[in-house]
């Protein structure tokens, strides 16, 4: 349990308290009582009507008895929450009485007075006076009687009002603002969005304990457009989600950081739920969502988790694997157009995507799309970057290891209408299970095509050599998990997106990218930017 200071108001003291992961607000209890002189006759327990008719029980006493038991008339008539007028005669403002007797007790009921009707409030109510001061019939009055409803001529039918789609479900008001590079993503785009601007500036904790420098941290952090946050932020233990740091920074006006040291989180210590949890969680997600793929529309995807020593095991594949398989299912795609490699040797891996592979037969026209969870490399001495198999050897990448670019370019010539590539994997110069925050990139080599290729658009998890997070709610990849979020239908909603029940790889990645990249600093006080290859923004899913 994390305990806040009290913070006073206006009103008392309000105590924050977070337990269990949930902010609870605890404002006093304050008790007030109210004494009120009545004359003779209107105490709250009397049953004696006041003058101007008797005792009412039509109107209705709440819960905190305000009426005093209900049953005592007030001074000048009955009391009457139901909000009816009744009519009055010889009246004053003192009472109703006749004459100026001035030795009756005013608080007494006159003694000639008879009781008056009330006027009728509702269609077929009787025993009560009608607006012309007639006694309502059998029927009620007839002014209060339900009028026929009108009825269009024949040959002459109203014209039909026009069919107004409802928005999008998905939304999330609590996106003001983005990244200035995502924000221009979307401007090159659409133009100026509605409800979201760029934000102003970006901090993450700066880490103690660092490997490195003083003067290297600060390096880096410009070269990233990063500033530290203030030293006054309040450092947060253990694990909150985002939405709950953000919830407490707008409630108390004070800022928050996740207490980040050297290599302070492990890469594969998260994740580590079962698969069958995970297929449940985004079942839920897709709950909602339609079957929209083609019939033609393929899915290559490829797991890798198991490695042998030195190399750590890539701690989300598996889970990873599950939610995308589950995912698409919800989608719409047939067995026949998902095709698996899971735990692949380097030969297996090349096989796959070679002229013998799912790419041999893929349909006209088709809408391939494929998924990458595995561990990445860059060989420090040529630059290159590679997808490593479960076989893969460092000192042999030639041989064990899948080149990124010559990938791409395999891709880019099947002849399919349009390839989308997503890749949950980073590309460190050294592999490590550690981190060493606040994880920002250093390397110059490139993860996305080095070229433009026509139809060709790549998502990465993360820039160049920097880590990629895991989740700890669902067990994926932090990529994975707001990926899948955003192509269920998250992504086209105001203000990222544009409700038109289409969701573009631009939309898909400035959802994804502001999501991993608010989660990774208020929940882990690191760094992790998705990227995007330049290429025509393309059509991802229609809803």
């Amino acid at each position: 349990m994390f305990a806040f200071p009290p913070t006073a108001n206006a009103l008392g003291l309000i105590h924050l308290q977070i337990k269990d992961g949930a902010l609870a607000l605890k404002p006093p209890v304050i008790s007030v009582q109210v004494t009120i002189d009545r004359p003779p006759g209107q105490d709250g327990g009397d049953a004696t009507p006041g003058n101007g008719g008797p005792p009412d029980t039509g109107g209705q006493t709440d819960d905190g008895g305000s009426q005093g038991g209900g049953v005592t008339g007030g001074n000048g008539g009955s009391t009457d929450t139901g909000g009816n007028d009744r009519p009055t005669s010889n009246t004053s403002p003192e009472g109703s009485h006749e004459g100026d007797d001035s030795s009756r007790n005013l608080y007494q009921p006159a003694a000639m007075a008879k009781p008056k009707l009330p006027i009728c409030a509702g269609p077929g109510q009787t025993n009560c006076l009608c607006a012309n001061g007639s006694l309502a019939g059998a029927r009620g009055c007839p002014e209060l009687s339900p009028k026929p409803i009108a009825t269009s001529k024949p040959g002459k039918p109203k014209p039909a009002k026009p069919v107004i789609r409802e928005p999008a479900t998905f939304s999330d008001a609590s996106i003001s603002c983005v990244d200035g590079d995502l924000y221009a993503a979307l401007k090159d785009v659409y133009g100026w969005k509605p409800g979201l601007r760029p934000c102003a500036g970006t901090c993450l904790p700066r880490p103690t304990g660092s490997l490195k420098s003083l003067d290297d941290l600060s390096r880096l952090a410009k070269q990233n457009n990063i500033s530290w946050c203030p030293d006054d932020c309040i450092r947060i233990s253990g694990y909150l989600p985002p939405e709950e740091i953000l919830s407490i920074e707008r409630k108390t006006g004070r800022k928050f950081c996740a207490s980040v040291t050297a290599l302070s989180c492990q890469a594969d210590r998260l994740g580590s739920g079962p698969a069958a949890q995970v297929h449940e969680k985004i079942i839920t997600i897709y709950r909602d969502a339609k079957a929209t793929a083609q019939p033609t529309d393929q899915v290559l995807l490829v797991s890798v988790s198991g490695y042998a020593s030195p190399l750590p095991a890539h701690a989300s594949a598996v889970n990873d694997l599950e939610a995308m398989k589950a995912a698409v299912g919800k989608l719409g795609y047939g067995k026949d157009a998902v095709h698996l490699a899971t735990d692949t040797s380097a030969a297996g891996l090349k096989a796959f995507f070679g002229k013998d592979g799912p790419l041999a037969k893929l349909p006209a026209k088709s809408n391939l799309t494929v998924y990458i969870s595995a561990l990445g490399y860059t060989d420090p001495a040529s630059g290159k970057s590679y997808i490593l198999p479960a076989n893969a050897d460092p000192a042999k990448l030639g041989e064990t290891g899948l080149p990124l670019q010559d990938l791409y370019e395999a891709l880019g010539s099947v002849g399919a209408q349009s390839v989308t590539v997503w890749l949950e994997a980073s590309f460190p110069t050294s592999i490590s299970a550690m981190i060493d925050p606040p994880n920002l990139p250093e390397s110059q080599a490139a993860v996305l095509p080095d070229r433009a290729i026509a139809g060709l658009t790549v998502l990465t998890a993360a820039d160049r050599d920097q880590a990629t997070l895991v989740d700890p709610d669902l067990g994926t990849g932090l990529f994975t998990r707001y990926l899948l979020e955003g192509l269920s239908g998250s992504a086209d909603a105001a203000p990222i997106g544009n409700d038109d029940r289409k969701i573009d790889s631009v939309e898909l990645y400035v959802y994804t990218a502001h999501r991993v990249r608010i989660t990774a600093r208020k929940s882990f006080g690191l760094e992790q930017k998705p990227q995007i290859s330049e290429a025509q923004n393309a059509l991802v899913r229609a809803f």
